[in-house]
């Protein structure tokens, strides 16, 4: 249904915010992996909506004193995916400079801060282009476009066309029904609807484009760009014309911590795929390395995940075969492996929270299987004498089917019947590398919690 008549258009959503150095952080899986060894620690819990978002934009704080306060503020944080409390602050700081502006009021600094403040947002409208390919949210965003730069116009304009342009953009509201507009995209993203039962628009992202855990979180910047330029006209308007603004902040502020909170939750669906996006890029990586060493190979795949899937430790493992029966990918755990007909092959394990290895254990389960692997059967002995090389598979298989019988449960555990480059970014206390030598052959063996 169309958003002028209520609905709303979901297409190219733009990135805003390139200036504002607040990132975003979505807990991952529960606060637990900071326990573990290596976790990284967890984003800072965000402070609920305070009465102080929705506060009646009293005489008060209008005075030349508090604007200049509320101008020691980041600029335009709105376009980053902020807790609902600095969002809707940042959106009063911009809300009160423009009408100290209008009014006629405003000092030279206050002026400037509202200037570079949609300098911002008309580079930000034309930077980028969304996810979606949805007409509803095209036209929404559409219609608080044209509103927004009527306001922008209303900024910009010869003093004696000030008082005129201000009646255009406080018609523009009303015939764009903006108030309206943000409401039908607010409730397609979350869903909200006492009669329809569709798919939220954040979840058609997930559905129809598979979007990587860092294009999602940059998409959910878009949202709140949107949405904030939106919320901008909408309260600069009230503000104008006697609307009760402390109402609207409160009822927005709750609005968008829902929002908030339905982000962080959605952002997970990343996580169900990502195995197959990962393969996919090391793939491609691997088909691309040209004359690229092993160890440039492994650095350059771990440069890569880490990028596209940050919330999870990596180690990457390179290794070649020379020898047709250790095509064989010794490895068991967390893992993804990819194999070329050159010999090459890569192993990737991952974990999101390691923890850390018993080195005591692990070196006497590998020194038993070291020195006092007993000696082959009679079978295996013949193999041995028709091709030599097998005594190295052979002793990485036992390596492999021991440690992860002492280990258990829980650890990724990777043996090369040779040697290979490692990279990672795993803690030093959930990794073990170990080349070890046995009588009859040698070998690589790679451990992570």
């Amino acid at each position: 249904m169309k958003v002028g008549s209520g609905g709303c258009h979901s297409g190219d959503i733009v990135l805003f915010a390139s200036f504002v150095c607040r990132k975003i952080t979505w807990p991952i899986q529960g606060s637990h992996r900071c326990d573990k060894v290596g976790a990284r620690p967890g984003p800072v819990p965000f402070p609920c909506p305070t009465a102080e978002s929705g506060d009646q934009i009293s005489s008060k704080e209008r005075s030349v004193e508090t604007r200049r306060n509320l101008l020691q503020a980041e600029m335009a944080l709105f376009g980053k995916v902020l807790e609902p409390a600095g969002y809707m602050q940042s959106m009063k700081s911009v809300v009160l400079g423009i009408e100290a502006y209008i009014q006629g009021v405003a000092k030279p600094e206050e002026i400037e801060f509202v200037k570079k403040n949609l300098d911002a947002i008309n580079k930000e409208l034309v930077a980028v282009k969304g996810l979606m390919h949805d007409s509803d949210v095209v036209y929404c965003e559409d219609n608080i476009t044209v509103v927004y730069y009527q306001l922008d116009t209303v900024v910009r304009a010869d003093k004696q066309f000030t008082k005129k342009e201000t009646e255009v953009f406080t018609q523009y509201v009303a015939d764009y029904k903006i108030e309206r507009q943000l409401n039908a995209l607010y409730n397609r993203l979350l869903g909200v609807s006492v009669l329809a039962n569709q798919t939220t628009l954040l979840e058609q992202v997930i559905l129809d484009h598979k979007p990587r855990r860092w294009e999602m979180m940059i998409f959910c910047e878009k949202i709140n760009f949107v949405i904030g330029i939106g919320l901008l006209c909408l309260f600069t308007h009230a503000s104008l014309t006697g609307r009760d603004g402390a109402l609207m902040m409160a009822r927005w502020s709750d609005k968008m911590a829902a929002l908030y909170q339905r982000m962080k939750v959605v952002s997970k669906e990343c996580f169900h795929y990502f195995k197959e996006q990962a393969k996919s890029d090391i793939e491609k990586f691997v088909e691309a390395k040209g004359k690229m060493k092993n160890d440039e190979i492994a650095s350059g795949i771990l440069k890569t995940l880490e990028k596209n899937y940050d919330w999870l430790r990596w180690a990457v493992m390179v290794s070649d075969s020379s020898v047709e029966s250790s095509e064989e990918v010794l490895v068991k755990g967390s893992f993804i492996s990819v194999t070329q007909d050159c010999g090459l092959q890569v192993v990737v394990c991952y974990s999101e929270s390691p923890s850390s290895l018993d080195k005591n254990k692990t070196h006497h389960l590998i020194g038993e299987l070291e020195w006092k692997l007993p000696n082959p059967p009679p079978e295996v002995y013949a193999n041995i004498e028709a091709d030599p090389n097998y005594a190295k598979t052979y002793l990485a298989q036992r390596m492999l089917q021991k440690l992860d019988e002492g280990l258990g449960e829980g650890v990724t555990i990777h043996v090369v019947p040779g040697k290979l480059v490692m990279k990672g970014n795993f803690p030093q206390a959930s990794s073990v590398l170990y080349e070890y030598k046995h009588r009859l052959a040698t070998g690589t063996v790679c451990i992570f919690g």
